[in-house]
């Protein structure tokens, strides 16, 4: 029986790309994504799921340190062993 599902357009996106690049149905590489993510553990789909939510976290603490520090770099220091001007 049919099931219809709904899927995020940035997902629907990747996955059109992947089935345009692998000459595939896209029908076919939706299928094959969800087989895939289904014949994962539940245990390894949590641990994934929480990785992803360290990493979003860490993006958003590092992200502004980051953006500052690529707007305004620090002064380059001469080479070890070179004397300054």
């Amino acid at each position: 029986m049919p099931t219809s599902i709904e899927i995020p357009d940035a997902i629907h996106e990747k996955l059109r790309a992947w089935a345009e690049a692998a000459q595939k149905a896209e029908e076919k590489v939706i299928t094959d994504a969800l087989e895939a993510y289904l014949a994962a553990p539940w245990s390894l789909r949590e641990e994934m799921r929480a990785w992803q939510e360290a990493g979003a976290q860490a993006i958003e603490k590092i992200a502004p340190a980051a953006h500052e520090a690529w707007q305004h770099p620090a002064p380059s220091l001469p080479a070890p062993g070179c004397i300054g001007p």
